[in-house]
């Protein structure tokens, strides 16, 4: 019948929001919890018969991101915007998360906001992990700035990506002549006696080999000859995809 077919679906849908491995949170218009599931208990430690009947900003959202909240949730009623948010959020100990929100506003058939339902997600420790890595990345190039050895990175096509300042400064060179381009290219700045040993680098780079102390002879463009050593390792993605080489080179 009709009714055990809308049971199974609220039956279906409490099961969803119970299991999500999102929070899903429910407000009423006065933004007082009205749902609140056993996700979100475990991102903010509050039970749900702790939270039910508060208002969200005397539970969860620190002070100073109050005006912002009060922006997302008129933008709602209004329905305007407030659909998306990150920031910063509190537990029931008081600690600081990262937060981010996906709302929407639940209306009544005359289009009428009766509630607002979000799914809130803690990235807490994947924005950390995104700070230390920008963290992480700065301190290499400031190391790479200031060291007379230069850094290297290639592509899965062995093109260039990155090459630190010290290499252009020693080959006399410019990163608009570089980036992009195939290790293969560096082969007219080289010797023509020098062909066969850069031929067995090649061999070596497609069979994924790491490379230790590659010396190497180039000509600068301004004719002068260098003596270079580098040393690379292959690097992989998660997957175990091959995503390129990463290396070091020194003036010798």
């Amino acid at each position: 019948t009709s009714m055990e077919q809308v049971q199974q679906s609220e039956q279906k849908l409490s099961f969803y929001f119970k299991r999500n491995p999102l929070a899903y949170i429910e407000f009423n218009p006065s933004m007082e919890v009205i749902d609140w599931n056993d996700t979100a208990t475990r991102i903010y430690g509050f039970r749900k018969e702790e939270v039910l009947g508060r208002h969200v900003f005397d539970l969860i959202i620190p002070r100073s991101f109050h005006v912002k909240m009060m922006d997302l949730y008129n933008g709602l009623i209004n329905q305007t915007g407030g659909n998306h948010a990150v920031c910063e959020n509190i537990n029931s100990n008081g600690e600081a998360l990262i937060c981010e929100w996906h709302n929407t506003a639940i209306t009544n058939e005359y289009g009428e906001v009766t509630g607002i339902a979000s799914l809130v997600q803690d990235i807490t420790q994947r924005r950390k992990a995104e700070n230390d890595l920008i963290k992480s990345e700065q301190r290499f190039k400031d190391i790479a700035q200031i060291s007379s050895d230069w850094f290297w990175e290639t592509d899965n096509q062995l093109r260039y990506k990155y090459t630190s300042q010290p290499y252009y400064e020693i080959v006399g060179t410019t990163k608009q002549k570089v980036l992009g381009r195939h290790f293969r290219d560096l082969l007219k700045y080289a010797p023509e006696v020098e062909i066969d040993q850069w031929r067995k680098l090649e061999y070596r780079l497609d069979a994924r080999e790491e490379i230790r102390d590659f010396e190497y002879m180039l000509q600068r463009p301004s004719g002068s000859t260098l003596w270079l050593r580098s040393s690379a390792t292959p690097y992989y993605s998660e997957e175990g995809e091959f995503l390129g080489y990463r290396g070091i080179g020194t003036d010798i």
